[in-house]
């Protein structure tokens, strides 16, 4: 699942216009069974993952979603950063898609373990807004 999961993440980063990697050279490197045929369709957050609020904003705990598992699970620091920079990428197209929605708040909760993502967070405007013991709470309005 972990392979699947990562060759989709990884076709989804490649075939978006602002990737510096082209489909084809991701495609050379992915495998060649079919059970790992990546669906381009699937966000880097799978919606099952977002919630809506009564204000029109947006939900994610990402110690929840496929990724951030993986980030927090991650022990090689290359591999944290490249899993970061995935989640960067596809996250960067999402947050593109609320604001075109016209959501107001985005508010996204990381584990200590997704800390590398609070710098690249607040390159994208997102502040603090609480933390608690393991846990902080970003948001962007």
């Amino acid at each position: 699942m972990r392979q699947s999961f990562l060759t989709t993440l990884i076709s989804i980063i490649a075939l978006h216009p602002s990737s510096n990697t082209s489909a084809l050279q991701i495609n050379k490197k992915m495998p060649k069974s079919n059970d790992n045929v990546p669906d381009v369709t699937s966000p880097v957050i799978p919606e099952e993952y977002v919630t809506l609020d009564s204000y029109n904003g947006v939900l994610v705990d990402l110690r929840k979603v496929p990724i951030g598992r993986l980030l927090a699970e991650a022990v090689e620091s290359e591999e944290k950063q490249s899993l970061a920079r995935m989640f960067m990428k596809g996250f960067q197209v999402m947050l593109d898609g609320w604001e075109d929605e016209g959501k107001r708040g985005i508010w996204l909760t990381l584990s200590k373990e997704q800390s590398l993502l609070v710098p690249l967070l607040a390159d994208l405007e997102f502040d603090f807004q609480f933390c608690e013991k393991g846990k902080v709470v970003m948001t962007r309005w």
